[in-house]
């Protein structure tokens, strides 16, 4: 139905067996988004969002003035949208090409094909693996936290502005120019 979900109709099989019928119920249900850059992507609680295209970065949840980055979702990967009171921000960092789950259709295509709960629980835990991730980069000292954002995210260099990726290394715009001259040298 929408060639771009391929990928993602691999890393379910890669993930659990995944039967035709069961995939057809997953991509009819699904909606097709297209954004331009620096826009909000309006999500609701139990959704899914999957990243065909483009780049996003999510926001924490809690209230503050200053936002903090807690995770950039690129090509390929799928963002669950959690059902408490305080709801996550997303803003896409390119133009995107976004494929959205509401709750409902989702829990009726699981109860349909219940090998879908397998991978859907499996793609949650990649996704809390993301966000421990993010808990590891903060534990790390300045000097190592682009040694480590190079290990799992180096291919997003190009993409991201200085102040975006001093915000989700939570350091300065001058020590993230510092950091990455000396790691330049090294």
């Amino acid at each position: 139905m929408y060639p771009l979900l391929d990928p993602l109709k691999e890393q379910l099989r890669t993930l659990g067996a995944l039967s035709t019928e069961a995939w057809q119920a997953l991509s009819e249900v699904a909606l097709e988004r297209q954004y331009g850059n620096a826009r909000a992507v309006q999500l609701d609680g139990g959704s899914m969002l999957y990243v065909a295209k483009g780049l996003l970065k999510q926001y924490a949840r809690a209230e503050r003035t200053q936002p903090s980055i807690v995770r950039f979702i690129k090509d390929g990967q799928v963002l669950f949208v959690p059902y408490d009171y305080n709801p996550i921000y997303v803003k896409t960092i390119a133009r995107s090409v976004l494929y959205y789950w509401d709750e409902f259709s989702l829990r009726q295509a699981i109860n349909k094909h219940p090998e879908l709960l397998k991978q859907y629980m499996a793609l949650r835990d990649i996704q809390e693996q993301a966000l421990n991730y993010k808990i590891l980069l903060l534990e790390e000292e300045v000097r190592n936290k682009l040694t480590l954002f190079n290990k799992h995210q180096g291919d997003l260099w190009p993409y991201i502005k200085n102040k975006d990726l001093a915000n989700f290394l939570h350091v300065s715009e001058s020590t993230l120019s510092r950091s990455k001259k000396d790691h330049n040298h090294n």
